[in-house]
């Protein structure tokens, strides 16, 4: 094995295509490992996932402005990074977006594009969210590669809803490969539960594009509009 192939080598992370970083993450993977891994990421992070066909902040946006049709609503943008989503969000015609994201310079890189109204640092259901976003604040809450292997598992659905409003939307893509898979915590099964106990309504659950190259991978787009 190359040094720079070694795992446990301290510069490997810096060494490797970004997106090949995350084919280390799993379901116990923590925030700080992460973070670290977007840390060293961020300057190469839009350009390498271009490369692979990366397009679910595109595919997904859209999708959302055919249920979001007032151009002023009040959106989070969850997982944020450099903006890809925020980018989307913006050509659709929104402007009143918020980002937040674990990864102050992703969120950084972000704020030169000068797409967001707010930049919070955090995770979605961690101290610093909680204490700063009451519940019901947001027209509707975006949450784009995000809900994924390593990153949020299923509870994330619970925490988007208790931020967005009522009769507001929750959009979030689930990677078609973990959808079911039980160390993420069920993400069809939590849906269909919210949806059981009368929380939500079903607007939109199919597949749309995530990766065009690579490995081609689709993901599950959910739309859910919180009730009453």
């Amino acid at each position: 094995m190359r040094e720079e192939e070694d795992p446990d080598h301290p510069d490997w992370f810096g060494k490797i295509k970004g997106h090949e970083r995350l084919h280390t993450v799993d379901a116990t993977t923590t925030s700080d490992q992460l973070r670290e891994i977007y840390n060293v990421w961020v300057e190469t992070f839009d350009a390498d996932v271009a490369e692979i066909g990366y397009v679910a902040h595109q595919s997904c946006t859209s999708q959302l402005a055919n249920f979001l049709t007032t151009k002023s609503a009040k959106i989070l943008d969850v997982g944020a990074g450099t903006g890809l989503v925020g980018e989307e969000l913006k050509k659709l015609g929104y402007d009143d977006v918020d980002a937040l994201d674990i990864c102050e310079k992703m969120l950084e890189k972000a704020r030169e594009k000068n797409i967001y109204k707010k930049y919070m640092i955090g995770a979605i259901a961690g101290p610093e969210v909680i204490q700063s976003i009451p519940a019901n604040s947001y027209d509707a809450t975006i949450a784009i590669g995000v809900f994924t292997k390593g990153h949020v598992k299923a509870k994330g659905f619970d925490d988007l809803l208790h931020l967005t409003k009522p009769r507001g939307l929750v959009c979030v893509s689930v990677r078609e490969d973990v959808l079911n898979d039980p160390a993420y915590g069920l993400y069809q099964a939590t849906v269909d539960r919210m949806e059981s106990e009368g929380r939500i309504r079903v607007l939109f659950r199919d597949l749309v594009e995530y990766h065009l190259q690579h490995d081609r991978l689709k993901c599950i787009l959910f739309i859910l509009e919180k009730k009453e």
